[in-house]
This record gives structure tokens, C-alpha cells and sequence, in this order.
């Protein structure tokens, strides 16, 4: 199924109860929530993590020094009405700390990020025309 040129596009034969779109490839991204009765047509928005937004960053340790093979998670959600909208993104830092997610949309994601060695650590991003790189430091694991 294709999108025209405003993004709309039509399920034909959609079975009646909940309804739930799931992609098949990366990023994953999905919608919950969409109860269709029998027999009736119905106009549904949806709201996906999808743009030209990028986000950037390295993955330092407590002494500063870059982490390559950390485990980066991007996550983001969003309700309207009842229909939520999921998406998952996940990558590796490089061999000097860095990472870059790209073709998000707005709004606020968040990011956990993991290495064998330090404890796991989260935070919320808006991403949006303004956000710099993010700098993230691992605490050692004790």
C-alpha cells in the first residue's frame, strides 16, 4: 500500500474489530487502537515518527573517553483520540562514541542507552530544528 502526494491512502476489505499497522521493516513503527464496525467506512489520522529531523551523539565514559558498541534505543509515542502510535529505532555507537538517528519527526523522544561495563542510562529529547548533539556519559558499573 502507497500513500499519495498529502499522505493519505485507503485499506480496502479491512476486517471489522481492532485494527493494528505495523511496519515490516526499520524503523519499526505502529498504530493501536483503531475499532472498525462492519460495514462502515471510517476516516482515521494517523500520527507517525516520521520526518527530516536528525539527532546526533556521542557516548563518552565517566572519564570522557568514547564508548563504541553502546546499545542506543529511540523511542517515541503518541494518543490521539484512541488510536497510539509506537515507534522503535535502535543503532550502535561507533568506534569514537558516535550515533545518528535520522528521518524523525518532532517531538519528544526518548533514548536509553546501554555498554557492557556502565549502567544503563535514560533521557528525554526534543527533537526539533534546534536540537544539538547529544553528549551522554556513562556511570561505571559498581
Amino acid at each position: 500500500m502507497a500513500s499519495d502526494d498529502s499522505g493519505y491512502f485507503a485499506v480496502e476489505d479491512a476486517p471489522e474489530g481492532q485494527l493494528t499497522l505495523v511496519t515490516r521493516s526499520l524503523p519499526h513503527l505502529e498504530v493501536t487502537g483503531i475499532t472498525l464496525a462492519a460495514g462502515l467506512s471510517k476516516n482515521v489520522d494517523l500520527v507517525l515518527d516520521w520526518g527530516e529531523q536528525v539527532m546526533t551523539g556521542r557516548v563518552l565514559g565517566d572519564d570522557a573517553a568514547p564508548v563504541s558498541g553502546a546499545q542506543l534505543s529511540l523511542s517515541w509515542s503518541h494518543q490521539r483520540g484512541a488510536a497510539h502510535s509506537r515507534s522503535l529505532r535502535r543503532t550502535l555507537s561507533d568506534a569514537g562514541g558516535s550515533f545518528r538517528f535520522t528521518q524523525l519527526g518532532p517531538g519528544t523522544h526518548q533514548l536509553a542507552v546501554s555498554a557492557p561495563g556502565y549502567v544503563e542510562r535514560r533521557e528525554s529529547f526534543e527533537v526539533g530544528h534546534r536540537l544539538r548533539e547529544a553528549e551522554l556519559r556513562l556511570e561505571p558499573a559498581r
